[in-house]
């Protein structure tokens, strides 16, 4: 349902049936940020007729004991960040809730925490969204994560919305680059087309340089099998054009002082050799000094000055300014002020503080500023009511942030919408690009709420039938492989185990991610649980998901192929799983060859000889320890040793080191 058509009043329906008819029970009402937190409590204090003292709002930064007192209200408000990490420490109790309200649903995709949430609650669930996306996969993803069995959805032309929607119009007004633009544009176009050809000229392309991005992904994946250079050459020049791309695209649909923030920080910080080649590019330097000239001279883009002629006609109006780059709305901000128009900047965190940005939202409700200039923080959500004119500095490719925005017009009044674009560039892409999503996702709701069908009851038997046949150990339990093996009807039941994920019979499963398995390497995690794992006799690695290891993190391939031969070779079986429904399949196929339930095994704990107690000591390897052993024969003789008897082996600097260690009191 588009934005400003009622989703939180749906809510507070929902919110008082649920509580007349589970009166025991409470509800929780989720929302992504604090600000939105802070507004939906204060909505229904104001017009629910439940008790406003037992509705609360609960945030990251509220003290943990404060908290587990605040779950004892009835209408809980909160981030899920927060309960996230509260249920995972046994705060919160989901069992006590009849109803979670996901506002802003389209974010219950990955690893957000809507899709932990969800897969811990057992009651009813109702997602509130103005736009999931035109991704059909994403909404299947937001639909499997949040348990959805029926859509609901509407758009403002739909039979019963339509009488109750305020007049919004759409306009799209393109502007024209100036020659001062075109001049610095033509230089960064021919650092760029220069690029181009020495790509084409390595001879390693098969097809002409359409999509850059999509060509460097290509290229990363290429160099880690590939030992020619020529690749590696590719990857660097690729780099550089993506860079000029960015700049280029900065000049032509930003501001001239947001372009050269850009430059200066590329001259300034330059660390990669891609970086280090386009800051000495003199094209781009040329680029630079001329539009730094057109600043001087108290020049501007033409964008900007289009913005400020749209606004001073439309003074007497309430005002969004949506802006990508925080520069910019700082700039747009700093330019009405300077012509007597009264206007705030509304940015994220790192600018704003949560309690600063509730300020400017109800100073501009109070029209203490009739322009809002925002980034995209200002997009999801929040209520700012009579908004008569939304303006975007840039269109968006998102048909999920184009909605949004367009929806703070037009709840009350009649509204207009106006989207500033830069002819003949990115800008117009990216203009049609939305506009042709926003159009493909009322298709696929439309396709989706007619598939979408509630799922069939658990009979008796099957409930009485469904036995255990595999463990998995707690850190498992809130995991999509549980959620698929008790879905393919396999019992799973859930302890604290010490070595492996999975127990099925007798093997034991440690189960992976990419990601997990090459930051475990990273950290050193991968060899204290391997070593566990190894001492069993039948034991397995599942690592899971798609993605190249290689390009996860910035690790030499080397030293991932080096980790899983030497898994290889202590006799751990590797198998590779492309998601967790896959690695759910593997562990389904295992469990019916197995005739027996799966026991825990016990490991034994592995005594440290001497050399490996003395290696553990601050400033000593195992190659010093077997040295000084060999010198003093126990333990007890090196702690009693010298200092200079120790500096023989260790030098002085690691001896004295050692000696303090070994004298440190307890604390």
């Amino acid at each position: 349902m588009p934005t400003g058509l009622g989703k939180t009043v749906i809510a507070l329906m929902l919110i008082e049936y649920f509580k007349q008819k589970y009166p025991d029970k409470k509800i929780l009402f989720l929302a992504p940020t604090k600000p939105l937190v802070n507004q939906h409590v204060e909505f229904l204090r104001k017009y629910s007729d439940i008790d406003p003292t037992k509705i609360v709002g609960i945030s990251g930064d509220i003290p943990k004991e404060k908290r587990v007192k605040l779950y004892n209200a009835d209408v809980i408000v909160a981030t899920p960040q927060t309960i996230k990490n509260d249920l995972a420490n046994n705060l919160i109790d989901l069992n006590k809730f009849s109803l979670i309200i996901f506002d802003e649903a389209h974010r219950a995709v990955g690893n957000y925490s809507y899709t932990y949430i969800a897969r811990n609650f057992n009651n009813r669930i109702v997602g509130l969204t103005a736009s999931p996306g035109s991704d059909e996969e994403k909404i299947k993803e937001i639909i499997e994560n949040l348990k959805i069995e029926r859509i609901e959805y509407r758009n403002e032309d739909s039979s019963d919305v339509r009488p109750y929607v305020k007049k919004k119009v759409i306009k799209y007004i393109g502007v024209a680059l100036d020659k001062e633009i075109l001049t610095a544009s033509s230089l960064i176009q021919e650092a760029i087309e220069i690029r181009k050809k020495k790509l084409e000229e390595l001879g390693i392309l098969k097809r002409k340089i359409k999509d850059i991005a999509l060509l460097m992904e290509e290229l990363k994946k290429k160099q880690a099998y590939s030992l020619d250079e020529r690749v590696k050459d590719a990857i660097i020049i690729g780099s550089e054009i993506l860079i000029l791309f960015h700049a280029l695209k900065t000049l032509q649909t930003q501001t001239y002082r947001a372009f050269l923030k850009f430059c200066e920080n590329l001259f300034e910080n330059a660390q990669k050799l891609s970086e280090k080649n386009v800051a000495e590019d003199v094209r781009l330097k040329k680029a630079y000094l001329y539009v730094k000239d057109l600043v001087k001279q108290g020049k501007e883009h033409p964008k900007i000055n289009a913005l400020l002629e749209i606004i001073k006609k439309n003074k007497d109006k309430k005002i969004i300014v949506f802006a990508q780059l925080t520069d910019t709305v700082m700039q747009i901000t700093e330019l009405l002020n300077k012509n007597n128009i009264k206007a705030v900047a509304f940015t994220g965190k790192k600018l704003m503080t949560q309690k600063k940005q509730i300020e400017t939202l109800d100073k501009f409700r109070a029209n203490i500023y009739n322009v809002l200039v925002a980034s995209s923080v200002a997009e999801e959500g929040l209520d700012i009511p009579k908004v008569d004119l939304v303006i975007f500095y840039e269109p968006i490719p998102s048909a999920i942030r184009a909605i949004q925005r367009k929806g703070r017009t037009g709840r009350l009044n009649y509204g207009e919408v106006i989207i500033l674009y830069s002819k003949n560039t990115l800008d117009e892409k990216a203009l049609w690009a939305s506009i042709r999503k926003e159009k493909k996702m009322y298709e696929i709701l439309e396709k989706l709420s007619k598939e979408v069908k509630p799922k069939k009851e658990q009979t008796l038997n099957e409930v009485l039938g469904f036995r255990y046949k595999i463990i998995a150990d707690q850190r498992e339990q809130n995991s999509l492989v549980v959620d698929a093996l008790k879905k393919l009807g396999i019992g799973v039941k859930i302890e604290n185990l010490e070595v492996g994920d999975y127990i099925v019979g007798d093997v034991v499963i440690e189960r992976k991610t990419i990601r997990d398995f090459v930051d475990s390497i990273i950290d050193n995690r991968i060899w204290d649980q391997m070593n566990k794992l190894s001492q069993l006799d039948k034991k397995l690695l599942i690592l899971e998901g798609e993605e190249d290891p290689y390009f996860i993190r910035d690790v030499n391939p080397n030293v991932i192929r080096s980790v899983i031969l030497t898994l290889s070779l202590k006799g751990i079986p590797i198998i590779r799983t492309k998601n967790p429904i896959d690695t759910a399949y593997y562990i389904k196929v295992l469990s019916e060859k197995q005739n027996k339930l799966p026991q825990i095994p016990k490991i034994k704990k592995k005594e440290l000889t001497p050399k490996e107690v003395l290696a553990s000591f601050p400033g000593i390897g195992e190659k010093s320890a077997e040295e000084l052993l060999k010198r003093y024969k126990t333990i007890k003789n090196v702690v009693n040793a010298s200092l200079s008897g120790l500096s023989i082996i260790l030098g002085e600097k690691r001896a004295k080191k050692l000696k303090e260690f070994l004298e440190k009191e307890y604390q």
